[in-house]
């Protein structure tokens, strides 16, 4: 078993290899076009300690709830749900994101937590200045943004606007619309963080979100006017932050779902993908799921917003019959997942692996969808030990050390048991009845500076790879 592992993380050793040569060589990202949307904010950054934590803890007077909750409330609107959320993150290791309802609330954990930086946030303002960042051409669009907002995007990206009834795309800087900023306060811990008698077995981060109001997303009437024009030369569009909205708004639903479909009228050849999120409430991630999700082309996800599409779509007795976080598992759903919703692609990255279940009509060849993974994941190691968003030349000198040995084994796994061909071990891809698998043990950082904003570094560097 051990030499086996050993072999074949030589083996995509030299995989990725190829794929940084290739990247360096041959791709020109200044000829893509890639549109983003729609939530961008300005992250403040806590750092969290152990001994602080719970000096907190047990100054807050509600110690005994705090520790014991077994359900954290979905909603905070008061300092001790907002401890039992950051306490129930850390104690599962995953990330959550919980809207604040209360300022007072918010206040409160700055000053206990002070923040020690701010930086460009929201899944669409880390795409759009990765991407920029790359050379590719980026269009960006967030309802409200702020002179501050703008000043936090890359020189590069373009923002969407009409003026005197005419389209235009101006540089995002000179495009300020508003004088409300909305802020999100992120709350991250090491791997090994000790809080009583637990430790976090990776590191992670809560998330404080606020909802200002003007940021649901979708376009303005006045844009909704220039579809065509505004996806002219569009390659791809990435959609994400309907988190924002509310359960049951189905006329804010109806309009998105609209809007996409004017998208993909205006231009049939671009590819619409949509960015999840972590949701608490499973009535917002029905309406999601059948007003957006089911009129995209991709879905990007992680492991914990797999089984929160699957609740959805899927009978109980499938959820439970896999384990939470195998490859197996995750595959069996995500294909699950990707058949419900007519999807062409679908995409989820779990530490130790990525996997992408595409249908045979994708327009991509399949091995430039696993070159893609494997760039997504060099990526996601630059970023990592940077702590800011990685650069072309970051990620072509990435050392291609500590290729997941747990990848590497669930890749095993899988094979022998859904009988996977030979070549699987060794290429990540398997033609099933209607679609391919693929799957790739990625690069895994021991001591990650950041984990914010990983997943949208992650599943961009998928999507845009393919263009590689």
């Amino acid at each position: 078993m051990a030499s086996d592992i050993k072999q074949l993380s030589a083996h995509w050793r030299t995989n990725y290899r190829a794929v940084q040569e290739m990247s360096a060589r041959k791709w020109n990202p200044e000829k893509e076009r890639i549109f983003v949307a729609f939530n961008a904010n300005i992250d403040t950054v806590h750092k969290l300690s152990e001994k602080n934590l719970e000096n907190v803890i047990e100054k807050s007077g509600a110690k005994k709830r705090i520790s014991s909750e077994k359900n954290p409330p979905k909603k905070i609107a008061s300092k001790e749900d907002f401890l039992a959320n950051l306490v129930y993150t850390i104690k599962t290791s995953s990330a959550r994101e919980i809207a604040c309802q209360d300022n007072e609330t918010a206040k409160w954990a700055d000053k206990c937590f002070p923040p020690k930086e701010e930086r460009t946030g929201g899944q669409t303002g880390i795409m759009a200045n990765y991407l920029a960042g790359l050379g590719i051409d980026v269009i960006a669009y967030t309802p409200l943004l702020s002179e501050k907002q703008a000043s936090f995007f890359d020189a590069q990206v373009k923002y969407p606007l009409v003026k005197n009834s005419k389209f235009a795309t101006v540089a995002i800087k000179r495009a300020s619309n508003s004088e409300h900023t909305k802020i999100n306060r992120i709350f991250e811990f090491k791997k090994g963080f000790k809080l009583g008698s637990t430790t976090s077995c990776r590191a992670n981060r809560f998330i404080l979100a606020s909802r200002p109001k003007g940021t649901e997303p979708y376009f303005s009437k006045e844009l909704e006017a220039h579809i065509p024009k505004m996806f002219q030369g569009v390659n791809r569009v990435i959609l994400s932050g309907y988190q924002s909205e509310k359960a049951c708004n189905l006329a804010h639903f109806r309009k998105e779902k609209m809007q996409i479909k004017k998208i993909k009228k205006s231009n049939p050849k671009l590819m619409i993908h949509l960015e999840e999120a972590f949701i608490s409430d499973k009535g917002l991630e029905k309406d999601i799921v059948e007003y957006i999700a089911k009129n995209v082309d991709s879905i990007g996800m992680n492991e914990v917003e797999v089984r929160q599409i699957a609740s959805c779509v899927l009978q109980k007795r499938v959820l439970e019959k896999y384990p939470k976080n195998s490859l197996e598992g995750l595959y069996i759903l995500g294909a699950a997942i990707a058949k419900k919703l007519g999807l062409q692609r679908a995409h989820i990255h779990y530490l130790g692996f990525y996997l992408a279940i595409v249908n045979k009509k994708y327009p991509i060849q399949p091995e430039k969808v696993r070159d893609a993974l494997l760039y997504a994941s060099l990526a996601a190691e630059a970023r990592a030990q940077k702590g800011t968003l990685p650069t072309r030349k970051d990620i072509f000198a990435q050392k291609l050390n500590n290729i997941s040995e747990k990848g590497i084994q669930e890749i095993m796994a899988l094979q022998k048991s859904l009988h996977l061909c030979e070549g699987f071990l060794t290429t990540g891809i398997c033609e099933m009845d209607d679609h391919y698998l693929i799957a790739v043990p990625t690069i895994i950082s021991k001591h990650p500076k950041t984990t914010v904003g990983m997943g949208d570094v992650i599943s961009s560097s998928a999507f845009a790879g393919e263009l590689l």
